[in-house]
């Protein structure tokens, strides 16, 4: 049962497409149940869930046939206490964003795209705390953007801002076999183009078939905070792997492992710079090639 009812009208909606198309920008809608579908954002809103007596954990579901969300340019969505799940798109499995979307107490959760297991952005994501989980890209296709992967969050172009969180146990996978470019990079985080600020939360447990298992950046990443752990590649930078540029200013970088080589951190003819990022128990090395005083053995 899905009921969404608009705070300021008290309005009740049995969709949330019907209670978005009624609402006027900057409402809040509360979201009780399990509400499936498709539905376009198109102007500011909150979606708060809730879950009174009598109704199940409040979610968004795709029921594994389309994507649950998509956010317009211009647009303001505040995703809060809400499970988006079962989503199965192209431009992000769950959401595609263009606009803002702030995640504040939300999961995104099993789902799965060619670009972006979660989420799609081309505009502005902040995750403030929430969960991204349990979420599948299958690359291999290279057919609509530079680069494939991101079993978490696919960015092109867009700004991310991670402050606190978790995006954990996402995979990026390949299709027909696992050469460096059929795709498979960024188990947690592929950054194609724009820019990933993290200054707090965790990505770990992410695993990626050819390249980062926490995020493969071709932009640009600076981490002040927060921390990546216990992410998986098979083939370089456990942790991270680097192309773009990648400023290395505080926070964490732990326990990576990558079959190859670049268990923290692997750079591929990038730009590496600070030294402020704790590194230590990444297999077979911390960075390679040699960066600083991190640990480069066997590099």
């Amino acid at each position: 049962m899905c009921l969404v009812v608009n705070s300021s009208t008290g309005d009740n909606y049995s969709s949330l497409t019907a209670a978005e198309g009624a609402a006027s920008s900057g409402a809040t809608l509360w979201a009780r149940g399990s509400c499936t579908g498709l539905t376009e954002i198109s102007k500011n809103l909150t979606i708060l869930g809730q879950q009174p007596e009598g109704y199940s954990t409040p979610s968004l579901d795709g029921a594994g046939t389309e994507q649950v969300l998509t956010v317009g340019s211009g647009v303001t969505l505040n995703l809060e206490a809400i499970t988006v799940t079962g989503g199965d798109g192209t431009d992000g499995g769950a959401i595609e964003n263009s606009g803002t979307l702030n995640i504040i107490g939300a999961t995104i959760s099993n789902s799965s795209g060619a670009y972006g297991g979660a989420i799609y952005n081309s505009g502005t994501l902040n995750m403030l705390s929430g969960t991204i989980s349990d979420n599948t890209v299958v690359g291999g296709t290279r057919m609509a953007h530079a680069h494939d992967g991101g079993g978490g969050i696919y960015n092109n172009g867009g700004t991310i801002s991670i402050s606190g969180g978790t995006i954990t146990n996402n995979s990026a996978k390949v299709s027909g076999g696992g050469a460096a470019n059929t795709g498979g990079d960024g188990g947690g985080v592929l950054n194609s183009s724009g820019s990933v600020d993290i200054s707090g939360g965790s990505i770990s447990n992410n695993t990626a078939a050819v390249a980062g298992g926490g995020i493969a950046n071709y932009g640009t990443v600076d981490i002040t905070g927060g921390t990546i752990s216990t992410n998986t590649s098979s083939g370089y930078g456990g942790g991270i792997y680097n192309t773009g540029t990648l400023e290395l200013n505080g926070g964490s970088v732990s326990n990576n492992t990558a079959t190859t080589s670049g268990g923290g951190v692997y750079n591929s003819g990038g730009t590496l710079s600070g030294d402020s990022t704790t590194m230590s128990g990444n297999k077979p090395q911390d960075v390679c090639p040699a960066y600083g005083s991190y640990s480069s053995t066997g590099c």
